[in-house]
């Protein structure tokens, strides 16, 4: 049995538990710690409680839990934040982000990368890639080289002018060795107009809340055109402090905002970005349009479309950018889901998705991994042209052609089917309770179902109160009056697909990382065995059971 500790023992005790302590904590002062979500949820309950206290920092408000289930700022912060102040640099940022976050967000413009025309096995030269530097900034570059390459591939309308000359390099394309090399003045033209397309969308697309109400938005008139273009100019970038990578954010945010230009039309900001374009390719080039986007939008517009706007924008540790972020950029709109539709939880808390079919997609590695599914929406964009998501970055994938995005007359029946149920299957588990089957039949009114208890026992016949979703496709697809008639090819897998993919994050050590990869895809195909894995796990969650193949080794989506 020990013997109780005298005073001065406890006192050397505690005096030598003291110093451990305050050493570990410069230990964690002069290197970036990773913070684990347990110190997370710690560090939100203390900042929470430190609230209203004299000398507490100043921080953007938390989810309110009494409110009307959308967390929102207060008028104070929305408007610091829209005339540049510091609250913008919160918002984005953080209160204490890593000082390598700031310095990957003010190392990253717009440029192209160099066309690669190595003889590496399964590498197409590109000449409409851009370059990313470091880590972080990947969602704003991926947005951006989506809409770049609509413009490049299928030369969307302007809004109120001519489309852009047919892209005859495709041709030479096709008739030549497969290259895909636009030139650098139509390539540069391209992103220009992409970028002035996500800008408008910010600007004109309805409310989250709005479009949800109206169930889609599509009867809804777009808002006014008042875009706030946030790029440096050739001005700007000769001062030193913003050269200095170390410089404040909330100072150099706010000359940002200061500084920057206000057109009210497509054109008026096609021409606004075409004068800056030196400040889109200058290191500033990447914050100034995240910080454009944001403002465009308007603050307080998006922090209500948002789940959750005391969460920082970047995140503190690795800069990489928030859903909502990315989202904002592909829609338009700054909801924080990539299902399709809104979700009502009840209690007044509504949790909102994609709200209509969008210009350019998204494919993520969370669905193949099975966290989450992504809606139609934005599986199935107006043009084949995807952002991919993987665990820590974002990258491309498109085709050349619409053909990819057919879809036969028995698919499109079971996509309806699919989206219905995964109404009511919000997890994705495949499978629902029993008492949801009057919801479900009611949401699929041109299927001719029997009566609910006749229908129960079809798809429940063991009387477990689920009802499986593969049992439901098999038991409703005869039921529809137009699956009879359907003509038997329409059910036979599409044709091979060509799809490529770009990754642009250059890496040392890593061959070929930063390249065009040119991939087939043979939907249905793949035979029995492991599952697929990286980049070919993501297109099988588009194209059921795909096979892809390509030259070389995998592309790489990290």
């Amino acid at each position: 049995m020990e013997e109780p500790m005298d005073e001065e023992e406890r006192q050397l005790q505690e005096a030598l538990a003291l110093s451990l302590q305050q050493q570990q904590q410069q230990q964690q002062q002069a290197m970036p710690a990773v913070e684990t979500a347990e110190e997370r949820e710690l560090r939100m309950a203390l900042e929470l409680s430190l609230e209203g206290q004299p000398g507490a920092a100043a921080a953007v408000p938390p989810f309110d839990p009494e409110g009307d289930g959308i967390s929102r700022l207060d008028a104070a912060t929305v408007q610091e934040a829209d005339a540049g102040g510091p609250a913008l640099s919160r918002i984005i940022f953080g209160d204490a982000p890593a000082p390598e976050v700031a310095r990957q967000w003010r190392m990253q413009g717009f440029t192209l990368a160099d066309v690669d025309v190595s003889d590496a096995p399964g590498v197409t030269p590109f000449g409409a890639g851009l370059a990313q530097i470091n880590g972080g900034p990947c969602a704003v570059l991926a947005a951006a080289q989506a809409f770049m390459l609509r413009r490049l591939l299928f030369s969307g309308d302007d809004p109120a002018g001519p489309p852009m000359p047919l892209p005859t390099w495709l041709d030479e394309a096709a008739a030549g060795d497969g290259s895909l090399l636009p030139s650098e003045t139509e390539a540069g033209e391209a992103l220009l107009r992409g970028l002035a397309d996500a800008l408008v969308a910010c600007a004109t697309t309805p409310s989250a809340a709005a479009m949800a109400a109206a169930g889609g938005g599509a009867t809804l008139a777009p808002t006014p055109c008042q875009v706030v273009l946030a790029v440096p100019t050739a001005a700007m970038l000769e001062e030193s402090w913003m050269q200095d990578e170390r410089g404040a954010n909330p100072e150099l945010l706010g000359a940002l905002v200061a500084h920057a230009a206000r057109p009210t039309t497509w054109h008026a900001t096609l021409e606004a970005l075409r004068a800056r374009r030196h400040g889109l390719a200058s290191p500033l080039g990447a914050l100034g349009f995240l910080v454009s986007a944001l403002l465009t939008r308007g603050v307080g517009r998006f922090s209500e479309e948002r789940d959750d706007p005391s969460q920082p924008l970047l995140d503190p540790q690795f800069g990489h950018c928030s859903q909502e972020v990315l989202n904002l950029l592909l829609l338009g709109v700054g909801v924080s889901n990539v299902f399709d539709g809104s979700r009502d939880l009840g209690g007044g808390f509504m949790l909102r998705g994609v709200p209509l079919r969008p210009p350019v997609g998204l494919l993520s590695e969370l669905e193949a991994l099975r966290y989450l599914q992504v809606g139609s929406f934005f599986k199935q964009p107006v043009h084949p042209i995807w952002v991919v998501a993987s665990e820590s970055h974002y990258s491309i994938l498109f085709a050349l052609t619409t053909r990819v995005q057919a879809v036969g007359a028995r698919a499109a029946l079971e996509e309806r089917l699919l989206a219905a149920f995964s109404e009511l299957d919000q997890e994705g588990n495949g499978f629902v309770s029993g008492e949801h089957l009057g919801t479900l039949v009611a949401a699929l009114p041109q299927w001719q179902a029997p009566p609910l208890d006749k229908l129960r026992t079809q798809l429940d016949p063991e009387g477990t109160s689920l009802i499986l979703w593969d049992h439901f496709q098999r038991i409703m697809m005869p039921l529809h009056p137009e699956a009879a008639t359907l003509p038997a090819e329409s059910a036979a897998p599409a044709a091979s697909l060509e799809l490529y993919h770009y990754n642009g994050l250059g890496a040392r050590g890593h061959e070929n990382k930063r390249a065009l990869r040119k991939l087939l895809v043979e939907p249905a195909k793949r035979p029995v065995g492991p599952a697929p894995q990286g980049l070919a796990s993501i297109i099988a969650t588009r194209w059921k059971d795909a096979l892809v193949t390509h030259e070389g080794p995998p592309p790489s989506i990290n």
